[in-house]
C-alpha cells in the first residue's frame, strides 16, 4: 500500500487558488481534509479520520493549562476546512498564506500521517537545497534512537 510520501511542486494562480496533488489527495481520501498551521513554519494536510484523532487530544488540555490551552486555542484558529470547486480547486486564506510565507511556488511534502505545504524557498531553507546523501546518513544515525 501506498502511504502519503514523495513531492510535488506546484503555484498558486493570480487568485490565490490551489488544488491538492492528485497522488495526495488520493490517499487523504474522498472526504472532507483539514489543513493547520504548524509549528515547522509550513501548514499540515489531515485526512478527516487523522485530524478527529489529533482534535480527541486537542481536548485533553485542560483550561487551567493556560500556555497549553493557547496553544490549542491557536491550532483551532488556523484550522481550515477547503470547499474544492469541480475542478478541485479552492482558495487559500490570507493568514494561512501569510502565516507559510507562501507567495506563489510552494511544494506539498508527504509526511506519512500527513501532507505539509512549504512556501518553496522556505523549504529549500529548512532542508538546506537538494537531498544531500551526507545528511541522510547523518539523519539515519539520529533516527536509530527512535528505533529506525
Amino acid at each position: 500500500m501506498r502511504e502519503l510520501a514523495g513531492f510535488v511542486e506546484h503555484q498558486l494562480d493570480q487568485k490565490s487558488r490551489m488544488r491538492i496533488p492528485p497522488k495526495f489527495r488520493e490517499l487523504l481520501g474522498d472526504d472532507e481534509v483539514a489543513i493547520i498551521a504548524s509549528p515547522h513554519g509550513c501548514l499540515e494536510i489531515y485526512s478527516a479520520t487523522k485530524f478527529k484523532e489529533k482534535t480527541e487530544l486537542f481536548k485533553k488540555v485542560p483550561e487551567s493549562d493556560r500556555e497549553a490551552y493557547k496553544i490549542v486555542r491557536e491550532i483551532a484558529r488556523s484550522t481550515f476546512y477547503p470547499t474544492e470547486d469541480n475542478q478541485g480547486r479552492f482558495v487559500l486564506p490570507a493568514p494561512l498564506k501569510k502565516f507559510a510565507k507562501i507567495n506563489k511556488n510552494i511544494t506539498f511534502v508527504g509526511m506519512f500521517d500527513k501532507v505539509e505545504i512549504w512556501a518553496a524557498e522556505r523549504l529549500e531553507e529548512e532542508q538546506g537545497g537538494e537531498l544531500n546523501p551526507v545528511t541522510l546518513s547523518d539523519g539515519f544515525e539520529l533516527l536509530a534512537k527512535y528505533g529506525m
